[in-house]
Protein backbone atom coordinates (compact mmCIF):
# COMPACT_ATOMS: atom_id res chain seq x y z
CA UNK A 1 0.00 0.00 0.00
CA UNK A 2 1.33 3.39 -0.61
CA UNK A 3 1.32 6.12 2.30
CA UNK A 4 -0.21 8.93 0.33
CA UNK A 5 -3.04 10.17 0.82
CA UNK A 6 -3.10 10.06 4.94
CA UNK A 7 -6.14 8.83 6.21
CA UNK A 8 -7.63 10.93 8.68
CA UNK A 9 -11.09 9.08 10.86
CA UNK A 10 -13.19 10.21 12.82
CA UNK A 11 -15.07 7.81 15.07
CA UNK A 12 -17.28 9.30 17.43
CA UNK A 13 -17.69 7.48 19.98
CA UNK A 14 -21.86 7.87 20.26
CA UNK A 15 -23.35 11.14 21.75
CA UNK A 16 -20.30 13.42 21.30
CA UNK A 17 -21.44 14.94 18.42
CA UNK A 18 -20.79 12.86 15.47
CA UNK A 19 -23.87 14.01 13.67
CA UNK A 20 -22.65 18.01 14.03
CA UNK A 21 -19.83 17.00 13.09
CA UNK A 22 -20.87 14.83 9.60
CA UNK A 23 -23.62 17.48 8.86
CA UNK A 24 -20.86 20.32 8.67
CA UNK A 25 -18.17 17.98 6.95
CA UNK A 26 -20.95 16.66 4.19
CA UNK A 27 -22.16 20.46 3.47
CA UNK A 28 -18.56 21.78 3.07
CA UNK A 29 -17.20 19.06 0.78
CA UNK A 30 -15.99 21.52 -1.86
CA UNK A 31 -14.20 23.96 0.65
CA UNK A 32 -12.73 21.06 1.84
CA UNK A 33 -11.25 19.98 -1.18
CA UNK A 34 -9.92 23.15 -1.40
CA UNK A 35 -7.79 22.79 1.63
CA UNK A 36 -6.80 19.10 0.28
CA UNK A 37 -9.17 17.16 2.38
CA UNK A 38 -11.39 14.84 0.35
CA UNK A 39 -14.52 13.42 2.48
CA UNK A 40 -16.83 11.13 0.39
CA UNK A 41 -20.95 11.44 0.03
CA UNK A 42 -23.16 9.78 2.40
CA UNK A 43 -26.95 9.32 2.80
CA UNK A 44 -28.59 11.27 5.63
CA UNK A 45 -32.06 10.53 6.84
CA UNK A 46 -35.12 12.92 7.58
CA UNK A 47 -32.86 14.16 10.99
CA UNK A 48 -30.38 14.90 9.12
CA UNK A 49 -28.68 11.65 10.72
CA UNK A 50 -26.50 8.97 9.14
CA UNK A 51 -23.66 5.97 9.40
CA UNK A 52 -21.50 8.58 8.06
CA UNK A 53 -18.68 6.91 5.68
CA UNK A 54 -19.35 3.49 7.66
CA UNK A 55 -20.23 2.13 4.32
CA UNK A 56 -17.65 3.68 2.50
CA UNK A 57 -15.24 0.87 3.61
CA UNK A 58 -17.28 -1.93 5.12
CA UNK A 59 -20.19 -4.21 3.07
CA UNK A 60 -23.02 -5.81 3.96
CA UNK A 61 -22.21 -9.95 3.93
CA UNK A 62 -24.78 -12.54 3.21
CA UNK A 63 -24.60 -13.19 6.81
CA UNK A 64 -26.33 -9.79 7.89
CA UNK A 65 -22.76 -8.94 9.20
CA UNK A 66 -20.51 -5.74 7.98
CA UNK A 67 -17.33 -6.41 6.90
CA UNK A 68 -14.39 -4.67 6.13
CA UNK A 69 -14.03 -4.38 1.81
CA UNK A 70 -10.19 -3.51 0.72
CA UNK A 71 -11.63 -2.87 -2.59
CA UNK A 72 -13.44 0.08 -1.36
CA UNK A 73 -10.94 1.32 0.17
CA UNK A 74 -8.24 1.14 -2.33
CA UNK A 75 -11.09 2.90 -4.70
CA UNK A 76 -10.95 5.88 -1.94
CA UNK A 77 -7.35 6.25 -1.87
CA UNK A 78 -7.13 5.98 -5.50
CA UNK A 79 -10.23 8.82 -6.35
CA UNK A 80 -8.47 11.02 -3.32
CA UNK A 81 -5.47 11.01 -5.04
CA UNK A 82 -7.55 11.88 -8.48
CA UNK A 83 -8.95 14.55 -6.95
CA UNK A 84 -5.73 16.28 -5.84
CA UNK A 85 -6.34 15.73 -2.30
CA UNK A 86 -3.56 15.15 0.43
CA UNK A 87 -5.91 13.13 3.07
CA UNK A 88 -9.33 11.05 2.84
CA UNK A 89 -10.97 11.80 5.86
CA UNK A 90 -13.66 9.31 6.63
CA UNK A 91 -16.46 9.96 9.70
CA UNK A 92 -18.43 7.38 11.40
CA UNK A 93 -19.43 6.02 14.95
CA UNK A 94 -19.70 2.58 13.77
CA UNK A 95 -15.46 2.55 13.35
CA UNK A 96 -14.93 2.55 17.01
CA UNK A 97 -15.92 -0.78 17.18
CA UNK A 98 -14.28 -1.76 13.61
CA UNK A 99 -10.94 -0.58 14.20
CA UNK A 100 -8.55 -3.03 13.56
CA UNK A 101 -9.14 -4.13 10.18
CA UNK A 102 -8.64 -0.40 9.15
CA UNK A 103 -5.69 0.01 11.29
CA UNK A 104 -4.35 -2.98 9.46
CA UNK A 105 -4.98 -1.90 5.82
CA UNK A 106 -4.00 2.19 5.94
CA UNK A 107 -0.27 2.71 6.58
CA UNK A 108 -0.68 6.47 7.63
CA UNK A 109 -3.84 7.21 9.61
CA UNK A 110 -4.69 9.46 12.15
CA UNK A 111 -8.08 8.35 14.28
CA UNK A 112 -9.64 11.17 16.39
CA UNK A 113 -11.90 10.13 19.36
CA UNK A 114 -13.76 12.28 21.51
CA UNK A 115 -13.78 11.57 25.42
CA UNK A 116 -17.34 12.86 26.94
CA UNK A 117 -17.94 12.37 30.94
CA UNK A 118 -19.35 9.07 31.16
CA UNK A 119 -21.69 10.50 33.40
CA UNK A 120 -23.44 12.84 30.88
CA UNK A 121 -23.16 10.44 28.10
CA UNK A 122 -24.24 7.38 30.05
CA UNK A 123 -28.06 9.57 30.93
CA UNK A 124 -27.34 10.37 26.79
CA UNK A 125 -26.96 7.11 25.83
CA UNK A 126 -30.05 5.99 27.28
CA UNK A 127 -32.07 8.72 26.01
CA UNK A 128 -31.00 7.79 22.56
CA UNK A 129 -32.24 4.09 23.14
CA UNK A 130 -35.46 5.49 23.94
CA UNK A 131 -35.55 7.68 21.15
CA UNK A 132 -34.47 4.94 18.09
CA UNK A 133 -34.10 2.10 20.15
CA UNK A 134 -37.32 0.94 21.28
CA UNK A 135 -36.12 0.82 24.51
CA UNK A 136 -38.60 0.67 27.32
CA UNK A 137 -37.00 -0.35 30.61
CA UNK A 138 -36.31 2.37 33.00
CA UNK A 139 -32.55 3.77 33.68
CA UNK A 140 -29.83 2.25 35.38
CA UNK A 141 -26.73 2.98 36.72
CA UNK A 142 -23.97 1.04 35.03
CA UNK A 143 -21.69 -1.60 36.84
CA UNK A 144 -18.82 0.16 35.29
CA UNK A 145 -17.58 2.65 33.22
CA UNK A 146 -15.89 1.09 29.85
CA UNK A 147 -13.27 2.12 27.44
CA UNK A 148 -13.28 -0.81 26.01
CA UNK A 149 -13.54 0.36 22.50
CA UNK A 150 -10.62 3.15 23.29
CA UNK A 151 -7.91 0.98 24.77
CA UNK A 152 -8.37 -1.60 22.16
CA UNK A 153 -8.01 1.54 19.28
CA UNK A 154 -5.43 2.33 21.43
CA UNK A 155 -3.37 -1.00 21.36
CA UNK A 156 -4.03 -1.24 17.47
CA UNK A 157 -2.87 2.45 16.91
CA UNK A 158 0.33 1.61 18.96
CA UNK A 159 0.81 -2.06 16.55
CA UNK A 160 0.71 -0.42 13.60
CA UNK A 161 2.49 3.14 14.22
CA UNK A 162 -0.77 4.99 13.85
CA UNK A 163 -1.75 8.39 15.46
CA UNK A 164 -4.26 8.48 17.94
CA UNK A 165 -5.52 12.22 18.45
CA UNK A 166 -8.22 12.24 21.80
CA UNK A 167 -10.16 15.34 22.46
CA UNK A 168 -12.15 16.19 25.46
CA UNK A 169 -15.64 16.79 24.50
CA UNK A 170 -17.46 19.59 26.17
CA UNK A 171 -17.88 23.74 25.37
CA UNK A 172 -14.96 23.96 28.35
CA UNK A 173 -12.80 22.11 26.19
CA UNK A 174 -13.44 23.17 22.38
CA UNK A 175 -11.12 24.51 20.35
CA UNK A 176 -13.05 28.19 19.03
CA UNK A 177 -16.24 26.94 21.41
CA UNK A 178 -17.78 24.49 19.07
CA UNK A 179 -17.58 21.12 17.89
CA UNK A 180 -17.21 21.53 14.27
CA UNK A 181 -14.23 24.11 15.20
CA UNK A 182 -12.84 22.16 17.78
CA UNK A 183 -12.35 19.15 14.88
CA UNK A 184 -11.04 21.35 12.41
CA UNK A 185 -8.64 22.17 14.71
CA UNK A 186 -7.98 18.81 15.34
CA UNK A 187 -7.03 17.72 11.77
CA UNK A 188 -5.36 21.05 10.75
CA UNK A 189 -8.11 23.71 9.51
CA UNK A 190 -8.07 25.83 12.11
CA UNK A 191 -7.99 28.67 9.94
CA UNK A 192 -11.50 27.80 8.52
CA UNK A 193 -14.17 29.78 11.40
CA UNK A 194 -17.01 28.66 11.82
CA UNK A 195 -19.12 30.56 14.70
CA UNK A 196 -21.99 28.34 15.03
CA UNK A 197 -22.62 24.58 14.36
CA UNK A 198 -26.09 23.29 13.01
CA UNK A 199 -28.17 21.30 15.82
CA UNK A 200 -28.67 17.58 14.59
CA UNK A 201 -30.58 14.98 16.39
CA UNK A 202 -32.19 17.53 19.29
CA UNK A 203 -32.75 16.23 22.61
CA UNK A 204 -36.21 15.72 23.60
CA UNK A 205 -37.63 16.88 26.66
CA UNK A 206 -38.72 14.80 29.73
CA UNK A 207 -42.60 14.13 28.85
CA UNK A 208 -41.25 13.48 25.25
CA UNK A 209 -39.15 10.92 26.38
CA UNK A 210 -41.65 9.07 28.65
CA UNK A 211 -44.25 9.42 25.54
CA UNK A 212 -42.05 7.60 23.58
CA UNK A 213 -40.75 4.92 26.33
CA UNK A 214 -44.60 4.25 26.83
CA UNK A 215 -45.04 3.64 23.08
CA UNK A 216 -42.17 1.54 22.67
CA UNK A 217 -43.51 -1.34 23.86
CA UNK A 218 -45.43 -1.64 20.15
CA UNK A 219 -42.57 -0.71 18.07
CA UNK A 220 -44.68 -0.04 14.89
CA UNK A 221 -41.27 1.11 12.84
CA UNK A 222 -42.90 3.97 10.54
CA UNK A 223 -45.27 5.80 13.40
CA UNK A 224 -41.97 6.18 15.64
CA UNK A 225 -40.36 7.05 12.94
CA UNK A 226 -42.80 10.10 12.13
CA UNK A 227 -43.17 10.74 16.20
CA UNK A 228 -39.52 11.07 16.22
CA UNK A 229 -39.42 13.57 13.98
CA UNK A 230 -42.33 15.18 15.62
CA UNK A 231 -40.36 14.84 19.14
CA UNK A 232 -37.57 16.35 18.75
CA UNK A 233 -39.16 19.35 17.60
CA UNK A 234 -41.86 19.24 20.41
CA UNK A 235 -41.05 22.74 22.38
CA UNK A 236 -42.79 21.61 25.90
CA UNK A 237 -42.00 20.34 29.62
CA UNK A 238 -38.42 20.11 31.22
CA UNK A 239 -35.35 20.20 28.52
CA UNK A 240 -32.73 20.26 31.55
CA UNK A 241 -32.98 17.13 33.65
CA UNK A 242 -31.27 14.14 35.18
CA UNK A 243 -32.65 10.93 35.92
CA UNK A 244 -30.42 9.42 37.94
CA UNK A 245 -30.87 10.61 42.06
CA UNK A 246 -28.58 11.88 44.42
CA UNK A 247 -27.19 8.91 45.36
CA UNK A 248 -26.27 7.30 42.28
CA UNK A 249 -25.44 10.47 40.80
CA UNK A 250 -22.92 10.46 43.69
CA UNK A 251 -21.25 6.58 43.68
CA UNK A 252 -20.95 6.90 39.56
CA UNK A 253 -18.97 10.68 40.02
CA UNK A 254 -16.72 8.43 42.05
CA UNK A 255 -16.44 5.59 39.96
CA UNK A 256 -16.60 7.57 37.04
CA UNK A 257 -13.50 9.47 37.85
CA UNK A 258 -11.50 6.25 39.14
CA UNK A 259 -11.88 4.81 36.07
CA UNK A 260 -10.50 7.56 34.23
CA UNK A 261 -7.59 8.12 36.60
CA UNK A 262 -6.38 4.33 35.79
CA UNK A 263 -7.79 5.05 31.67
CA UNK A 264 -5.15 8.04 31.15
CA UNK A 265 -2.24 6.22 33.10
CA UNK A 266 -3.12 3.42 30.68
CA UNK A 267 -2.84 6.21 27.50
CA UNK A 268 -0.20 8.02 29.10
CA UNK A 269 -2.96 10.94 28.59
CA UNK A 270 -2.77 14.11 30.50
CA UNK A 271 -6.36 14.30 31.82
CA UNK A 272 -5.84 16.40 35.19
CA UNK A 273 -8.25 19.50 33.72
CA UNK A 274 -11.01 16.72 32.49
CA UNK A 275 -10.93 15.13 35.64
CA UNK A 276 -11.14 18.53 37.45
CA UNK A 277 -13.96 19.42 35.16
CA UNK A 278 -16.01 16.15 36.23
CA UNK A 279 -15.31 16.71 39.77
CA UNK A 280 -16.74 20.18 39.63
CA UNK A 281 -20.06 19.00 37.80
CA UNK A 282 -23.24 19.64 39.58
CA UNK A 283 -25.97 17.32 38.71
CA UNK A 284 -29.37 18.76 36.70
CA UNK A 285 -32.10 18.63 38.80
CA UNK A 286 -33.84 15.15 39.55
CA UNK A 287 -36.94 14.04 38.09
CA UNK A 288 -38.81 10.50 38.07
CA UNK A 289 -39.69 8.60 35.28
CA UNK A 290 -43.02 9.62 35.01
CA UNK A 291 -45.51 10.99 32.37
CA UNK A 292 -48.76 12.77 33.85
CA UNK A 293 -52.08 12.59 32.26
CA UNK A 294 -51.99 16.44 31.73
CA UNK A 295 -48.69 16.09 29.57
CA UNK A 296 -50.09 13.23 27.86
CA UNK A 297 -53.20 15.18 26.92
CA UNK A 298 -50.86 18.05 25.77
CA UNK A 299 -48.53 16.23 23.97
CA UNK A 300 -51.37 14.28 22.21
CA UNK A 301 -53.10 17.65 21.20
CA UNK A 302 -49.71 19.03 19.66
CA UNK A 303 -49.26 15.29 17.38
CA UNK A 304 -53.02 15.78 16.48
CA UNK A 305 -52.09 19.48 15.48
CA UNK A 306 -48.63 18.33 13.54
CA UNK A 307 -50.03 15.27 11.57
CA UNK A 308 -53.84 13.90 12.18
CA UNK A 309 -52.49 10.48 10.46
CA UNK A 310 -49.62 10.41 12.83
CA UNK A 311 -52.09 10.95 15.88
CA UNK A 312 -54.89 8.34 14.80
CA UNK A 313 -52.40 5.68 14.17
CA UNK A 314 -51.38 6.18 17.75
CA UNK A 315 -55.04 6.25 18.74
CA UNK A 316 -54.91 3.03 16.55
CA UNK A 317 -52.15 1.28 18.48
CA UNK A 318 -53.53 1.68 22.27
CA UNK A 319 -57.35 1.30 21.59
CA UNK A 320 -56.99 -1.88 19.52
CA UNK A 321 -58.37 -4.90 21.98
CA UNK A 322 -55.69 -6.70 20.95
CA UNK A 323 -53.09 -5.13 22.73
CA UNK A 324 -55.17 -4.72 26.08
CA UNK A 325 -52.27 -6.87 27.18
CA UNK A 326 -50.04 -4.02 26.89
CA UNK A 327 -49.69 -1.22 29.91
CA UNK A 328 -50.00 2.30 27.82
CA UNK A 329 -50.82 4.56 31.06
CA UNK A 330 -51.76 7.08 31.06
CA UNK A 331 -52.29 6.62 27.21
CA UNK A 332 -55.45 4.77 28.22
CA UNK A 333 -59.08 4.56 28.46
CA UNK A 334 -58.96 7.24 31.21
CA UNK A 335 -57.00 9.74 29.54
CA UNK A 336 -59.04 9.46 26.43
CA UNK A 337 -62.28 9.23 28.45
CA UNK A 338 -61.14 12.65 29.79
CA UNK A 339 -60.37 14.23 26.74
CA UNK A 340 -63.71 13.66 25.36
CA UNK A 341 -64.99 15.30 28.77
CA UNK A 342 -63.34 17.82 27.03
CA UNK A 343 -64.62 18.15 24.55
CA UNK A 344 -67.64 19.28 25.27
CA UNK A 345 -66.70 21.80 27.70
CA UNK A 346 -63.79 23.44 25.73
CA UNK A 347 -64.16 24.47 22.24
CA UNK A 348 -60.41 23.81 21.87
CA UNK A 349 -60.34 20.05 22.38
CA UNK A 350 -63.00 19.57 19.40
CA UNK A 351 -61.06 17.90 17.00
CA UNK A 352 -58.92 16.18 19.13
CA UNK A 353 -62.09 14.45 20.81
CA UNK A 354 -62.98 13.43 17.91
CA UNK A 355 -60.44 11.34 17.01
CA UNK A 356 -60.65 9.93 20.28
CA UNK A 357 -64.12 8.06 20.21
CA UNK A 358 -62.91 4.52 20.54
CA UNK A 359 -62.65 3.53 24.43
CA UNK A 360 -60.05 1.00 25.36
CA UNK A 361 -61.11 -2.50 25.97
CA UNK A 362 -59.30 -2.86 29.68
CA UNK A 363 -60.90 -6.44 30.03
CA UNK A 364 -57.88 -8.81 30.77
CA UNK A 365 -58.46 -11.03 27.80
CA UNK A 366 -54.67 -11.78 27.38
CA UNK A 367 -53.16 -12.07 31.28
CA UNK A 368 -49.32 -10.96 30.94
CA UNK A 369 -46.98 -13.44 31.98
CA UNK A 370 -45.84 -13.88 35.26
CA UNK A 371 -42.51 -14.95 36.90
CA UNK A 372 -44.25 -17.80 38.34
CA UNK A 373 -45.72 -18.62 35.35
CA UNK A 374 -42.66 -18.66 33.06
CA UNK A 375 -40.73 -21.24 35.73
CA UNK A 376 -43.86 -23.17 35.07
CA UNK A 377 -43.48 -23.57 31.46
CA UNK A 378 -39.72 -24.52 31.83
CA UNK A 379 -39.93 -26.85 34.24
CA UNK A 380 -42.48 -28.88 32.16
CA UNK A 381 -40.83 -28.68 28.92
CA UNK A 382 -37.93 -29.54 30.75
CA UNK A 383 -35.88 -26.80 29.84
CA UNK A 384 -32.12 -27.31 29.28
CA UNK A 385 -30.24 -25.53 32.61
CA UNK A 386 -27.97 -22.81 30.13
CA UNK A 387 -31.04 -21.68 28.67
CA UNK A 388 -32.38 -18.36 30.91
CA UNK A 389 -35.85 -16.71 31.12
CA UNK A 390 -35.24 -14.67 27.99
CA UNK A 391 -33.74 -16.72 26.04
CA UNK A 392 -36.56 -19.46 26.59
CA UNK A 393 -39.49 -16.99 25.87
CA UNK A 394 -37.59 -16.15 22.79
CA UNK A 395 -37.64 -19.11 21.72
CA UNK A 396 -41.62 -20.30 22.82
CA UNK A 397 -42.18 -17.12 20.74
CA UNK A 398 -40.81 -17.95 17.73
CA UNK A 399 -42.57 -21.05 18.05
CA UNK A 400 -45.67 -19.80 17.83
CA UNK A 401 -45.22 -17.07 14.79
CA UNK A 402 -44.29 -20.83 13.20
CA UNK A 403 -47.65 -21.84 14.50
CA UNK A 404 -49.61 -18.59 12.89
CA UNK A 405 -50.38 -17.19 16.41
CA UNK A 406 -48.37 -13.58 15.50
CA UNK A 407 -50.40 -12.05 18.39
CA UNK A 408 -49.27 -14.47 21.48
CA UNK A 409 -45.88 -14.31 19.82
CA UNK A 410 -45.43 -11.02 19.96
CA UNK A 411 -46.71 -11.09 23.79
CA UNK A 412 -44.53 -13.70 24.77
CA UNK A 413 -41.15 -11.79 22.62
CA UNK A 414 -42.14 -8.77 24.20
CA UNK A 415 -42.18 -10.64 27.58
CA UNK A 416 -38.59 -11.80 26.60
CA UNK A 417 -37.52 -8.12 26.18
CA UNK A 418 -37.76 -7.40 29.83
CA UNK A 419 -34.84 -10.03 30.64
CA UNK A 420 -32.34 -9.39 27.14
CA UNK A 421 -33.78 -5.77 26.15
CA UNK A 422 -30.73 -5.80 23.67
CA UNK A 423 -31.36 -8.97 22.32
CA UNK A 424 -30.90 -8.45 18.95
CA UNK A 425 -33.02 -11.08 17.78
CA UNK A 426 -35.89 -10.14 20.14
CA UNK A 427 -35.56 -6.20 19.05
CA UNK A 428 -35.96 -7.56 15.47
CA UNK A 429 -38.88 -10.08 15.88
CA UNK A 430 -41.04 -7.29 17.65
CA UNK A 431 -40.61 -4.56 15.02
CA UNK A 432 -41.59 -7.65 12.28
CA UNK A 433 -44.48 -8.62 14.80
CA UNK A 434 -45.67 -5.24 15.28
CA UNK A 435 -46.02 -4.28 11.48
CA UNK A 436 -48.24 -7.62 11.13
CA UNK A 437 -50.10 -7.34 13.76
CA UNK A 438 -50.78 -3.64 12.33
CA UNK A 439 -51.65 -4.61 8.87
CA UNK A 440 -54.09 -7.45 10.10
CA UNK A 441 -55.67 -5.70 13.24
CA UNK A 442 -56.23 -1.76 12.10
Amino acid sequence: MSSSPKLIIHIGPGKTGSSVIQEWLASNRTLLLKNGYYYPEHPVDANGISSGNFKSIFTESDSKRYDFDPVKADNLLKETAEKGAKYLLLSSEAFAARCEPITEFFDDANFIFYLRNPMESSESLYNQSVKRHFNTSLIKVPESVNFGKLKKLNRACATRNHELTIRFYGSDFFQGGNIVQDFLYAIGMSSTHVKTAKLINRSYSLQALEFKRILNQFPLQEMHEKLDVFLQQFEYGTTTFSIYSDEQFAAFKRLTLSELSDLFKELNVNGDKFLAYIESKKQKETHKQTLSEKDALLILKAINEYSPALFNKIKQVVTTKKLSFIDFEPLSSEVLTKVNKQKRLKEKFLKLSSLLATSVNKEPTNPSLEQRHIVALMKTFKVRKHMDEGLFLRELAIYLESQGDILQAFKHMAKAKEFRPHGDIINRKLIEYAKHICQTSF
